[in-house]
């Protein structure tokens, strides 16, 4: 069936910043520090332990907020830690970003899907230098009971798109997080990485950029 819209997860997909998740852990372990009394070290080790688990389990990145619910933080305690980090520090605009958005958009619905609270996501959004409505649905965790890879709000997204799963294209970096629960409800699948490559990938990409050639080249 014919591609008619575009799910994109946010994070390691539309860009990819090692700084801004480094400071989102330090305000993660600084909320768990100032929480439990544990050291920096022990926290360290608790996160490396329960992420090893999460791989064990098929998650090869597990999302964050899925390991801080195993070590004492309530889901709005690490929204609010990581929404106090101004992305625009850390971000800047990426003009051929925002062109490859504006061209597909002429031609497929746009959307988004991500585990990030609604604040950290317009944030970032524009710091990016993009305007949020280019995004229509924009499900975020503040919109979600449970995030992914759970197949909740890839139900509901499917729903506001009020269109065949097998003509929705969902574009993440994840397999586990974002290609698989989205192929289970039979959803196409692209995956945004430089090197990994997954057969639950319909199409396999390493930018936004190069994903918007090949659908305008089908």
């Amino acid at each position: 069936m014919e591609i008619k819209a575009l799910v994109f997860d946010l994070e390691g997909t539309l860009y990819n910043s090692r700084e801004l998740a480094n400071e989102w852990r330090v305000q993660v372990f600084k909320l768990l520090k100032e929480k439990t009394g544990r050291s920096e070290e022990d926290i360290l080790k608790e996160f490396l332990k329960i992420t090893e688990e999460l791989r064990g389990q098929g998650f090869r990145r597990p999302p964050v907020s899925m390991i801080v619910e195993k070590v004492g933080i309530t889901r709005e305690e690490f929204y609010k830690a990581i929404d106090s980090v101004d992305a625009k520090k850390f971000l800047k605009p990426d003009p051929e970003l925002k062109q490859a958005l504006e061209h597909m958009k002429k031609r497929w619905k746009l959307a988004m899907l991500t585990n990030l609270s609604r604040k950290s996501t317009l944030n970032i959004i524009e710091a990016l230098g993009l305007e949020p409505e280019i995004f229509n649905p924009l499900i975020t965790a503040s919109e979600m009971e449970k995030g992914k890879p759970d197949p909740e709000p890839f139900k509901k997204i499917i729903e506001d798109l009020d269109l065949e799963p097998s003509s929705i294209l969902m574009v993440g970096d994840s397999v586990s997080s974002d290609l698989a629960p989205a192929k289970k409800l039979g959803m196409k699948t692209a995956l945004v990485s430089e090197k990994e490559s997954s057969p639950l990938a319909d199409i396999k990409v390493k930018n936004i950029v190069e994903l918007k050639e090949i659908l305008e080249n089908k």
